[in-house]
C-alpha cells in the first residue's frame, strides 16, 4: 500500500472486508415516461419512445485498500482515514474495507420502438409479415464511488475503454404462414 508520501518500504497489511451494521438503505429517484402512437391511417404500425432517468444515492459498495489510502492521504477524506489502523510504529497495519454507503449511480436515456404487422394476402401471398426495430440511446451511465467517477456511456475518459455504446439497435423481420406456395 502506497501512502503517497514518498518512497517507503512495502509492508504487509491485513485487509478486513465484510458487512457493516451502520449501512443506510440505497435511495433511488427515478423518472420514466413514454408515448405510444398507433396511427389509424396505417393499421399495424406502432411507434413508441420511452425516457428514463434513474438516480441511486448511497449505493452500498466497498473500496480497495489502495482506494482507501488514496482517499485518505491524497483527498483528505476523514471517513477513509477512519478505515486505516496503524501499529505502534505508525505503519499501516490494518485496513477495514467493509461495505459502506459511498457510491452514486445514474442511468439516463431513451428507448425507441417501431413495429409493423401486415397480412400479405393483398399481394397474393399467404401469411403475415412482422417488422420490428428497437433502438436505445444512453446519455449517462455514471458510477461514482467517491474516489473515481466513470461515465460508462460511450467511451470512458482518456482510457477509451468501451463500456456501453451510446446507441444500440436491433432489427428483426418475421414471416409467418401456415402454407407456403399453396
Amino acid at each position: 500500500v502506497d501512502e503517497g508520501l514518498g518512497t517507503k518500504p512495502t509492508t504487509q497489511v491485513i485487509l478486513y472486508t465484510g458487512g457493516n451494521s451502520k449501512l443506510d438503505p440505497e435511495i433511488a429517484d427515478t423518472f420514466t415516461g413514454g408515448v405510444v402512437l398507433t396511427p389509424r391511417f396505417l393499421p399495424g404500425l406502432s411507434l413508441s419512445v420511452d425516457y428514463f432517468d434513474i438516480k441511486i444515492k448511497n449505493v452500498i459498495t466497498t473500496l480497495t485498500a489502495q482506494e482507501i489510502v488514496n482517499s485518505c492521504y491524497l483527498q483528505g477524506n476523514q471517513d477513509a482515514c477512519n478505515q486505516i489502523v496503524r501499529n505502534g510504529a505508525g505503519t499501516i497495519d490494518t485496513i477495514n474495507a467493509t461495505f459502506i454507503n459511498i457510491a452514486n449511480f445514474r442511468n439516463k436515456g431513451l428507448d425507441f420502438e417501431a413495429s409493423y404487422r401486415t397480412r400479405l394476402n393483398g399481394i397474393g401471398l399467404p401469411g403475415q409479415l412482422d417488422v420490428r426495430a428497437l433502438a436505445n440511446y444512453v446519455s449517462k451511465l455514471e458510477t461514482d464511488n467517491g474516489i473515481v467517477k466513470i461515465n460508462g456511456a460511450g467511451y470512458m475518459g482518456s482510457q477509451a475503454s468501451f463500456l456501453t455504446p451510446k446507441w444500440r439497435a436491433n432489427f428483426t423481420t418475421t414471416y409467418e404462414s401456415e402454407t407456403i406456395g399453396g
